[in-house]
């Protein structure tokens, strides 16, 4: 698995191992529509949908580095619920360092950025942009035997 999909199935488990803990996701959303990449048309609202846009520095090349862009979605002529959302997103994620169990990278680490509403031309359609920094250390592939 390469590293970006490492770390997007890292957030995703993290994310849906929330349903446990009090203020949970689940308990906002009333659901555990969370994807990696675009949502489905038939999904429920409200869902989540997240990706990492990854660079590598040329000059740092194991340093890697990324924006993880989340969309928060709600049907809703309330954005009680999306702000709640948004909430628990940033409190779950601000400063969150985790490891791979493969080992792609180590040391993998989310800070956020900022946070944004889409307009939507459809009536009563939430949509909520939240931008993260992703940073991690990338896995050398070289192997030296001493």
């Amino acid at each position: 698995m390469d590293v970006i999909a490492a770390i997007n199935k890292g957030i995703f488990d993290y994310l849906r191992a929330d349903e446990t803990l009090p203020g949970n996701l689940v308990g906002i959303m009333g659901n555990k529509n969370i994807r990696v990449g675009r949502a489905l048309r038939s999904d429920i609202f409200p869902y989540i949908t997240f990706g990492i846009r990854p660079f590598v520095d040329p000059l740092m090349p194991l340093l890697g580095t990324g924006t993880l862009e989340t969309h928060l979605w709600d049907k809703s002529n309330l954005m009680t619920r999306i702000n709640k959302m948004r909430n628990r997103l940033i409190w779950l994620m601000d400063l969150h360092e985790f490891t791979l169990s493969g080992e792609e990278a180590k040391g993998v680490r989310i800070f956020f950025d900022s946070s944004d509403m889409i307009e939507e031309e459809e009536e009563f359609i939430q949509h909520l942009v939240i931008l993260y920094t992703v940073k991690y250390i990338r896995k050398s592939n070289i192997n030296i035997n001493v």
